[in-house]
């Protein structure tokens, strides 16, 4: 712990410093996912779309240390936080990343002459503390220059923009869209990893996918028993339909039994949830902002809420989710499976469609498939 403290100084003092006398390179950008794991989030799209878009840029993506992924689709070549990449990091006019961390080595710990862009991973519609009471008045004041220095914050939409800036302390806030989700209108330009051909998904008559959001804990959760998941996987073996499981990338796994046809967790063979939500017929979630995203292509969204009063004493949510939410509402694994067994009834009616229509609006601002283009537009690095 000490250690790492001294090693998180010495990086933010050695880039402060050199940060106000190296010269920025304008044709040179920076990418990196928090922790630089994996390629996913808003900094790979952001990527993709200038090296398609913005031919004239140098392009650097950084992944971690821990990353074991060698991505060398799209000749993308893995970079590390090490000496031999400080100049880069240096010299870099703008860096993209997607949430911030005031503990670990990575670009968002960068002080000093940076135009650091933070593109929120979420909808910051759960309640984020940064400074808190209990924290030394030293403490809150070094918290919020971490959070004042982003040049550029992209929100969704417009109450989102006031949550981020209450919380971040920092007005650069403006409702861009999400990069991410503009994989949902050009899978030609932003699909890197295939699942379509990767798992054949044509055998299928339908595609479920489980994502629910991180929780507070281990890293391991068990949303699902043995005898519900046996139930389930005849139920999809029956309708030849295939769930798979892709937790979010903080949690190390979901815990089921191996080996069932038609149930798959395949956090270790696709890095970016929302290729997988390209190809989905139906989204499983639970808190998580993927619930947004996936509105936008108005398929239908199960909520299975197994532990909503458990997580909201840890995590205040600023919605009346089940008000807004259109539906249909799991609480428990036999209503999880009804409501599988009644998918269309439930949702192929007016409606239905209405409501998930009125929520879709709601929380995307912009429904276009243009928000890495809007992003790169208010950097002017394209005319308008």
């Amino acid at each position: 712990m000490v250690v790492n403290t001294v090693k998180l100084i010495l990086f933010k003092t050695f880039f402060f410093i050199l940060s106000y006398i190296v010269p920025k390179d304008d044709k040179l950008l920076v990418f990196q996912t928090m922790f630089g794991k994996g390629l996913r989030e808003d900094p790979k799209y952001l990527y993709l779309y200038a090296k398609r878009f913005l031919k004239d840029y140098k392009l650097v993506y950084f992944l971690s240390e821990e990353e074991d992924k060698e991505y060398k689709f799209c000749n993308i070549k893995k970079h590390k936080i090490k000496p031999t990449a400080f100049w880069k990091i240096l010299r870099a006019k703008h860096i993209f990343i997607e949430a911030t961390s005031l503990r670990k080595i990575n670009l968002s710990s960068l002080i000093g002459r940076f135009n650091i862009i933070l593109c929120w991973h979420g909808f910051a519609y759960k309640k984020m503390e940064y400074v808190k009471k209990e924290y030394s008045f030293i403490k809150n004041w070094l918290i919020k220059l971490e959070t004042k220095k982003f040049k550029l914050i992209t929100a969704s939409y417009e109450p989102s923009k006031k949550w981020l800036e209450d919380a971040l302390f920092n007005n650069n806030v403006k409702v861009l869209g999400r990069p991410k989700n503009d994989i949902f209108f050009n899978k030609d330009v932003f699909s890197l990893e295939k699942p379509d051909k990767k798992f054949s998904l044509k055998r299928y008559r339908k595609v479920i996918l489980y994502a629910p959001t991180w929780r507070d804990k281990d890293g391991q959760i068990e949303p699902f028993s043995e005898e519900f998941l046996l139930k389930l996987n005849k139920l999809l073996t029956e309708r030849r339909w295939i769930l798979y499981l892709k937790p979010h990338p903080f949690t190390k796994k979901i815990k089921i039994i191996n080996n069932l046809s038609n149930i798959k967790d395949i956090s270790k063979e696709i890095s970016d949830t929302h290729e997988m939500l390209a190809h989905s017929d139906i989204l499983i979630t639970d808190y998580s902002s993927v619930m947004f995203d996936f509105s936008l292509l108005e398929k239908p969204i199960i909520f299975f809420f197994y532990d909503m009063d458990k997580y909201q004493k840890k995590r205040k949510i600023y919605l009346n989710f089940r008000k807004i939410i259109p539906g249909p509402v799991a609480n428990n694994e036999s209503e999880l499976i009804a409501t599988l067994k009644n998918i269309k009834k439930l949702t192929d009616n007016k409606k239905y469609k209405e409501k998930m229509k009125k929520f879709k609006d709601t929380f995307n601002y912009y429904i276009d498939g243009k928000s890495s283009e809007r992003v790169f537009k208010a950097l002017k690095l394209i005319k308008r």
